[in-house]
């Protein structure tokens, strides 16, 4: 472009005078000193473009077998340091081969003279260790077999000693409540005096009742919490009415805290224990009959507590405790001999939970 510019210049300047004026390119190729100057611009130009491709190319060519021979050293260099590498992890492992085999010899020659050494399927052993870890595998087994064995033994022992005395209180007749005589298996005084017993539990608890909180306690056949407790008690009998039991016990839970009623309470909280058992909740129905045993304290009457004492003893059985279940059946068997507990039960589930 300089070149043109210059050539241009030139053209206008060596014009004739009275010429009429011209393009600077008309005026560059009228002229033939200036084409060749241009020319000669060009070529020149254009050798210092091959010259600049050919350093750039030498250039190229030099980084690139510098980086292959750099690459090159490299390579050999790890393959040196692989190769001594694997040598020293050969060497280190030959040589504790040698020190290995150096002590199994002597500790076998050691063996071989003290006798102590026996064939196995594993190999060679020394007499006694298997044999100790067995004995004392065997060992522990043992003490633990024969622990769970004397608990159930101790167990099967107390309740052969319950069924003693329930049959010798069958056979004269005081059987749950002292002094009332059980009419003949089969007869149809039975009954009756199921009915008896529970309605003189019934009219014997309200009384001791009023006598305690201070309040007259309306009869047990009347009001919505014996409406509750009855309800419960049906549908206790019933297949699938379970929850609906649980509700009726829960009412007459509510109800009878509210009336400060604790031998209604203590009916309410005993149905709930039977639902809980037969939902197949041993330890909820524990907590409930618990329950049970600290209000009879609390009310001084400790009617059904000695069921209450066994069917606590049952669940602790079926769930397997048996130092608790052992516990509850030594309470069960001083109950039943003890003028503390009375036997004559409170119109509720107790029945139904054993």
């Amino acid at each position: 472009a300089a070149a043109w510019a210059a050539a241009a210049a030139l053209a206008a300047a060596l014009a004739l005078p009275g010429a009429p004026p011209a393009s600077a390119a008309e005026a560059l190729y009228q002229n033939p000193r200036l084409e060749g100057l241009r020319l000669e611009a060009l070529a020149r130009d254009r050798a210092a473009k091959e010259a600049l491709s050919e350093e750039r190319a030498e250039a190229e060519a030099a980084a690139l077998e510098a980086d292959a021979a750099a690459k090159a050293l490299f390579a050999e260099e790890r393959a040196a340091a692989e190769a001594a590498a694997l040598a020293a992890d050969a060497e280190a492992r030959a040589k504790l081969g040698e020190e290995r085999e150096i002590a199994e010899a002597a500790a076998r020659q050691q063996a071989i003279e003290s006798g102590n050494l026996c064939v196995t399927p594993f190999g060679i052993d020394i007499v006694g260790v298997s044999e100790t870890i067995l004995a004392i595998g065997a060992l522990s087994g043992g003490l633990a077999a024969n622990a769970r064995k004397q608990e159930v033994e101790e167990l099967n022992d107390k309740l052969r000693t319950i069924n003693l005395q329930l049959r010798q209180e069958a056979r004269s007749g005081t059987t749950y409540a002292p002094g009332l005589v059980y009419a003949p298996p089969g007869s149809a005084g039975e009954a009756g005096a199921s009915d008896a017993t529970e309605a003189a539990s019934g009219d014997a608890d309200a009384q001791h009742t009023a006598d305690t909180v201070g309040v007259v306690a309306p009869p047990c056949d009347q009001g919505p919490i014996h409406d509750s407790l009855q309800g419960g008690k049906q549908l206790l009998n019933e297949p699938g009415k379970l929850t609906d039991a649980l509700l009726n016990f829960e009412k007459a839970l509510l109800l009878a805290k509210g009336a400060e009623d604790k031998l209604q309470e203590r009916r309410a909280v005993r149905g709930i224990a039977a639902v809980k058992r037969r939902l197949g909740q041993p330890q909820q129905a524990i907590t409930q009959l618990k329950r049970v045993l600290s209000l009879s304290d609390q009310i001084g009457n400790h009617a059904g507590d000695i069921d209450a004492l066994g069917t606590i003893a049952d669940l602790y059985a079926e769930m397997d405790d048996y130092e608790m279940a052992a516990k509850y059946y030594d309470m069960y068997i001083e109950g039943m001999t003890s003028d503390k507990f009375e036997k004559v039960d409170e119109p509720s589930t107790t029945e139904s939970m054993r």
